[in-house]
């Protein structure tokens, strides 16, 4: 007969409290549940784009540019994973994934949604961005994104504090 496959839950975190926030809410939409949900977190790392004719100058910037990135994000996993650690104490299991990529984050975690496949996102904003339009300024150009090219429906999780303490 038909086996019916558990939903298929996506939580995009970083280190902020948006995203700690979203973490929570992500995990109590879970709990509530009949039939556990499989829930992948998954932390996204964009570096800056390989040059095809590198510029010696800009080449060396953009490597160490992502050298500083690739160092900031080990610290930034390691406290992910100590917050995450108490998530679990409290909730079921998940998988963390940690995916790096030459592209912008946004991509980086829809491309995920779709190899997956997911059935829901959830995602913290804290509207840090400071690109203008009106949807980017209210949730952040990563959550604008993920709202415009998800394959699937997407729960974002408003940071309720302005002055976020990141």
């Amino acid at each position: 007969m038909f086996k019916k496959t558990p939903m298929r839950m996506v939580i995009a975190v970083d280190n902020s409290s948006a995203s700690r926030k979203a973490m929570s809410h992500g995990m109590a939409m879970a709990d509530m549940l009949k039939d556990p949900p499989q829930v992948k977190i998954i932390y996204a790392i964009g570096l800056n784009p390989e040059q095809s004719k590198p510029i010696q100058f800009l080449d060396s910037l953009d490597r160490r540019n992502n050298m500083d990135i690739v160092e900031d994000s080990k610290g930034e996993v390691e406290n992910i994973k100590g917050w995450l650690n108490e998530f679990s104490k409290k909730h079921g299991n998940y998988e963390f994934v940690t995916i790096q990529r030459h592209e912008p984050v946004g991509q980086i975690i829809t491309q995920f949604l779709y190899d997956m496949p997911a059935d829901m996102l959830v995602i913290g904003s804290s509207s840090r961005s400071s690109v203008s339009g009106m949807i980017k300024s209210l949730l952040g150009s990563t959550c604008e994104y993920c709202i415009r090219h998800s394959p699937c429906p997407v729960t974002i999780v408003k940071q309720s504090d302005t002055k976020a303490a990141d």
